[in-house]
């Protein structure tokens, strides 16, 4: 058992009332209900026929800690914990500014780094910003793996970067990416 990722370009706005509080796979088209974080914005999902999506285990819960870890290092913060411990009322009340259309400036991966690893879905705002993240700091990750680790987990830390980067890439076509 481990964290799964499920990911989905083109998703589209779901108008009505959310009959779900979870993401069934089983059920076509699929509905998400969008989370951030500790929100639950007023958003619903399907996916439109022509949807592309994909999944990768992103590793056991304390593996992707690890690697979250990773990442907020590799990024600038001091550790993920950093980033944990910033997320206040004002850090809140950016985001919602950011989620309304207003101009506010994130920090590299903040969303993926604070974001639960238990379960939720990151809407399609927040995956374009991510995707773009991990596009500016495709070589900083490279350098910093070959730098910080040995072989294997060289290998591994940026072979999971990649993963996130793929699944960014098709979720920033108006999809989303959803945790299990």
């Amino acid at each position: 058992m481990g964290l799964g990722i499920w990911y989905y370009s083109k998703a589209i706005e779901f108008v009505g009332d959310d009959p779900y509080d979870y993401v069934d796979h089983a059920c076509n088209p699929v509905v998400f209900k969008y989370q951030l974080g500790s929100f639950i914005l007023d958003k619903i999902y399907t996916r439109s026929e022509d949807s592309i999506e994909g999944s990768f285990n992103a590793g056991s819960y304390s593996g992707y800690n690890t690697w979250r870890n990773q990442l907020a290092i590799m990024a600038g913060y001091d550790s993920a914990d950093e980033v944990f411990k910033s997320f206040d009322s004002e850090s809140r009340l950016l985001k919602l500014k950011k989620l309304n259309g207003d101009e506010v400036k994130m920090k590299p991966f903040y969303e993926l780094i604070y974001f639960s690893d238990c379960e939720g879905i990151i809407g399609p705002e927040i995956c374009k910003k991510l995707y773009q993240d991990f596009v500016d700091f495709d070589n900083k990750a490279k350098t910093y793996s070959k730098a910080n680790y040995d072989s294997y987990r060289n290998t591994y830390f940026y072979d999971k970067y990649l993963e996130w980067k793929d699944a960014f890439e098709v979720a920033s076509d108006n999809g989303l990416v959803s945790f299990h």
